[in-house]
């Protein structure tokens, strides 16, 4: 397994459950910063649930996991919407999800393979070049040479043997561009915990986000599509600095505060481009394979359900101890029937919103009504959250129902 990141931490977790033997490299030493919004959804808490007890009781102590209780959306024109999960959160008695560093959730998972003796660890070593041979394949990094069964490529975006093996590029349409900082002393936030994400016309479909964390500090960012500010030719640490010093929604909160950590940035590769991702003797996982919500841009859940399906098709092949490109479609079958459909929906929600019309007429009916406030009760809301709380039609809905009543 190439990459230590949540798909191929959890797939080499659930090989190792199954008495495999298994080398896991990765370029980085942990604990390791990683670039990110830092927000684990409700599926991502799902997620974790499938894992050992053991695994599920580190994550739930972890001090520096803040709960969300509620997003507050702003449209385009400033009017927000307040959308408050505490009913369903009590009823599932968990959160929502919560804010919580990389550094810290990755380690989470990786604490978990617990110096297994079925595993080979290769930390601070960069995988040169993957050879594939009739019985083996052979994976070289450095001075050291891995043989091995088959390989799962886990590394991320960017990675050049997701693109040499399935193509995977930076597709402008298909990729968003992010930039995170840690602030101190950002204020305003709603007294429930909830997070905030603002949808500015510059940046649909995508959007600027403000999330406390729990140590005081809140996780400051913004994703764009990359061919929208290539056309635009935006300088993303310009936009941001902009925004939370000029503009009304932002400014009164960020009068009194300081960006303490550096502005990083990073890739995100879009699900709305499809790629087949097995072929003989591999398979390619998480953002690797460009398997990232076009929506919201979350990646985590996904890396950590194709990290899990990697694990049954491995366990297949292993079994059978046949790694033609026929039985490892098993992966691309199953990523198909539980990943992609979402895609497909959420992408078409994507395009729908790179207009500002629309959210801004909703959230203007929305004001008109007095229904600017959402209490989410169902009990399988951690799908329909994901799935429609960017989907302005889901409060047209509501805003509608409300005036019929």
């Amino acid at each position: 397994v190439i990459g230590a990141g949540p798909s191929g931490l959890v797939c080499t977790l659930k090989l190792l459950e199954q008495g495999y033997k298994v080398a896991l490299i990765e370029k980085d030493k942990f604990p390791r910063e990683k670039v990110c919004g830092d927000a684990l959804g409700s599926d991502v808490l799902t997620q974790m649930e499938k894992l050992p007890e053991a695994v599920q009781e580190r994550f739930n102590n972890e001090p520096n996991a803040y709960k969300i209780n509620g997003t507050r959306l702003y449209a385009p024109n400033g009017k927000s919407i307040f959308v408050d999960y505490t009913p369903v959160s009590k009823k599932l008695n968990r959160p929502m999800g919560v804010v919580m560093p990389r550094k810290s959730f990755d380690l989470v998972l990786f604490d978990s393979l617990n110096k297994h003796e079925n595993l080979s660890l290769y930390l601070e070593t960069k995988v040169t070049d993957i050879v594939f041979g009739e019985n083996d394949v052979r994976i070289i990094a450095g001075d050291k040479e891995i043989d091995a069964k088959m390989v799962c490529v886990a590394n991320g975006d960017g990675s050049k043997f997701s693109e040499r093996l399935v193509g995977v590029k930076k597709n402008a349409k298909h990729y968003c561009q992010a930039v995170r900082a840690y602030y101190e002393g950002v204020e305003g936030f709603h007294n429930k915990g909830f997070i905030d994400l603002y949808l500015f016309n510059e940046l649909l479909p995508g959007y600027l986000w403000v999330f406390p964390m729990a140590d005081g500090r809140s996780n400051v960012g913004l994703g764009i599509m990359k061919s929208k500010r290539e056309k635009f030719n935006y300088n993303l640490s310009e936009l941001l600095d902009n925004y939370i010093h000029e503009n009304p929604l932002l400014a009164s909160r960020f009068k009194n505060a300081k960006r303490v950590t550096p502005l990083k940035g990073a890739g995100i590769p879009l699900a709305s481009k499809k790629y087949k991702l097995s072929g003989k003797r591999f398979l390619v996982l998480g953002d690797a394979g460009a398997l990232v919500d076009p929506l919201l841009g979350e990646g985590i859940s996904y890396a950590m359900k194709s990290g899990r399906i990697a694990s049954e098709a491995c366990h297949i092949a292993l079994s059978k101890n046949d790694f033609s490109q026929g039985t490892l479609s098993y992966y691309d079958q199953e990523v198909n029937r539980i990943l992609r459909k979402e895609f497909k929906s959420n992408y078409r929600i994507q395009k729908l919103i790179r207009k500002p019309g629309l959210f801004n007429f909703v959230a203007n009916k929305a004001q008109q009504f007095g229904k600017q406030h959402y209490m989410v009760t169902h009990p399988h809301a951690d799908k329909i959250i994901k799935r429609k709380l960017l989907n302005p039609l889901t409060y047209f809905k509501l805003v509608q129902r409300k005036f019929r009543r």
